[in-house]
């Protein structure tokens, strides 16, 4: 027989009531920005500071507040003695994390940066902090400062090492830009904390290698997405913390606290990896002249051309320039008969494979990009309206949008069935430069192969922009291939982008080497190159954008909106300028739409009068955010416009 045996009686204690902790008895009052989410609550909440945590309680310390009726994590922005708000107020839960990861300087810049793009303080927040990662701040406590040895490095010109500098730097010929760049970084380093915004991480990479070459490992921290977060977060500490004097990183870095007299560098300033894709959509080079705007942080911008904002600002007298011209020998020759290189191409080549490695400058990548008809030139599209392109030698055409291929292809217009590639790839200029010299090895730089460096040897190197290998000593001759097409596309940033990738890819001969362009010998980049000397060519494009009232002397903004409201959105904007709510120099475009049912709606107004545009769009999108309606996605000054 079972026998069940009785559990035996428990009694609950009764829960005791929380004791409400005592409000810290000087400065109580805690403003918190509060990561809610909600477009339209993007303001400081206040809280009582909680005695036992007052001593921790910093401006730029991250804590965990009641908000609504659930819990967020918060930023402290300041203490005061009395609240504003006549509510009562919560207290401050914990602190997550005692180390201050923002200053006073930086959660200003986190403001006007929110304001300049026309966005909210917690997204450009967000861009701005690295995640926490707990176990790593024992690390950082325990870390020691260490000073590398400088030694002196004439490659590096006097001016740059002011004790007070704000200049555009640009870049002169230099077959290890790298080397020059890393040791500008060390010796600046000398005086005071460096943060260089590197343009991608190919180059974040480099620079990285070229510090620990000079100095040894472990001086510098890196700040990029592309690391742990451990690593990022530990890399971040030691820097804010004092223990690092140097910090590399990708756009998101700019915002990282510095002490006075600290310096940002930011390579290769036109770079349009520099802007953010992410609402506020602001970028790195401009957030770095909002910063300079403080006389107690140097700024020092490089390129091989000046972007026209910063032409702008050479011509206004707020960015002095460093420049040293040099004369080159550059050839330039048009093709007479659709040839690759014409006939004084040839024997540069020739001449130079003598002596060591050649780089070709190719315009883009893949096979045939595009294909004509060989009988009538027309070009071959799909049922689709997409381009056919060729993805080889062998590969049938095939559509570039819908990928549907043509076994028996015949242009619609004469029914021809030959087939000539309108623009070549670098694969296809791989195989043609390869049979034209044919006792050298091929080498090719793009997409996902990027080489970082090659033999200084005899070979044919070819490379996309950006792509470019470096070689010890300087190629013996650049070779820059169908320059028309880099001068062609329809973009007003087609110019701007041109001349850095000419001078980029130029910059790495040899003193003694030879730069030749296939395309037309009175094109003004030919002399400039010669000069080694874009300012001209910068002010002759600012002085026609002046006359046509486009950027840089008009802040322009860009509104993607949903299709069904772009005309209605449109209709407000414009009212609201007749009723004065926007100002009188405000132009307005109607919408345009696209296939996907999206309205683009352009927006143009002075400088002086961009703030007040700027605040309007962000009362526009609280009021849509309090309506649950779809945000607008907002684009200030975006790079490109369409």
């Amino acid at each position: 027989m079972h026998v069940v045996t009785p559990r035996p009686l428990t009694l609950k204690s009764p829960t005791a009531p929380g004791t409400k902790p005592l409000p810290a008895h000087e400065f109580p009052v805690a403003s918190i920005l509060v990561d809610n989410g909600v477009f339209h609550l993007d303001e400081p909440y206040e809280y009582l500071i909680p005695e036992h945590l007052s001593d921790l309680m910093q401006v730029g310390v991250r804590v965990s507040v009641p908000f609504n009726r659930g819990k967020c994590e918060g930023l402290v922005i300041s203490r005061t003695d009395f609240a504003t708000s006549v509510a009562p107020l919560k207290f401050i839960e914990k602190i997550i994390s005692p180390y201050p990861v923002a200053t006073i300087e930086t959660i200003e810049l986190f403001k006007q940066v929110s304001q300049r793009w026309a966005g909210t303080t917690i997204d450009v927040l967000r861009s701005a902090i690295p995640p926490r990662s707990a176990g790593v701040e024992r690390e950082v406590a325990s870390a020691q400062f260490s000073v590398p040895k400088f030694t002196e490095d004439e490659s590096v010109a006097k001016e740059l090492l002011n004790d007070e500098v704000r200049l555009f730097w640009a870049l002169p010929p230099d077959p290890d830009p790298i080397k020059t760049l890393a040791s500008l970084i060390i010796r600046r380093s000398s005086k005071s904390q460096v943060l260089a915004i590197l343009s991608d991480e190919k180059e974040l990479e480099e620079v990285g290698q070229g510090i620990d070459t000079l100095i040894g490992s472990g001086f510098y921290s890196r700040l990029d997405s592309a690391q742990e977060r451990s690593a990022r977060y530990r890399d971040y500490l030691l820097f804010t913390q004092g223990k690092r004097r140097i910090a590399l990183g990708l756009r998101g870095a700019i915002f990282t606290p510095l002490v006075k007299h600290s310096t940002i560098i930011v390579s290769h300033e036109s770079s349009a990896h520099l802007y953010e894709p992410r609402a506020p959509r602001w970028n790195a080079r401009d957030v770095a002249l909002l910063r300079a705007g403080d006389a107690s942080i140097n700024l020092i911008l490089t390129g091989f051309s000046p972007s026209l904002e910063v032409g702008r600002l050479l011509d206004v007298g707020w960015l002095n320039l460093l420049q040293a011209p040099s004369v080159h020998h550059v050839v330039a020759s048009e093709p007479k008969y659709g040839e690759l290189i014409p006939s004084q191409g040839f024997s540069i080549v020739r001449s130079a494979l003598k002596k060591g490695p050649v780089l070709f400058l190719i315009p883009s990548k893949g096979y045939g990009n595009a294909i004509l008809c060989a009988r009538c030139r027309n070009l071959g599209l799909c049922q689709c309206g997409g381009r056919l392109m060729r993805k080889s030698s062998q590969a049938l055409p095939q559509c570039s949008l819908c990928a549907m291929e043509f076994a028996h292809w015949r242009c619609g217009t004469c029914g021809g069935e030959r087939i000539y590639l309108a623009s070549r790839g670098i694969e296809r200029f791989a195989e043609e430069i390869g049979s034209s010299f044919s006792n050298y090895p091929v080498v090719s730089s793009f997409g996902e192969h990027i080489l970082l460096s090659v033999e200084a040897k005899p070979q044919l190197v070819l490379a996309t922009p950006g792509a470019q290998p470096l070689v010890k000593g300087g190629y013996s001759a650049v070779i820059l291939l169908e320059g028309h097409r880099f001068f062609g596309h329809a973009s007003l940033r087609a110019d701007e982008r041109a001349r850095e990738q000419f001078f980029s890819f130029a910059s790495l001969a040899t003193s003694a080497g030879s730069i030749y362009i296939s395309m037309q010998p009175a094109h003004p980049i030919v002399a400039a190159l010669t000069r080694w000397n874009p300012l001209g060519l910068v002010r002759r494009e600012l002085i026609e954008r002046e006359e046509l009232g486009l950027p840089p002397y008009r802040r322009f903004i860009r509104l993607d909106v949903s299709g069904d409201e772009a005309q209605q959105i449109f209709d407000g904007i414009s009212h609201a300028k007749s009723d004065s709510r926007l100002p009188q120099s405000l132009e307005i475009r109607p919408p345009t739409l696209s296939a996907k049912n999206r309205g683009l709606i352009y927006l143009s107004v002075p400088f002086e009068d961009g703030p007040q545009v700027t605040s309007f769009l962000q009362e526009y999108q609280k009021r849509r955010s309090i309506s649950k309606k779809e945000l607008l996605i907002i684009h200030v000054d975006p790079y490109e416009l369409t």
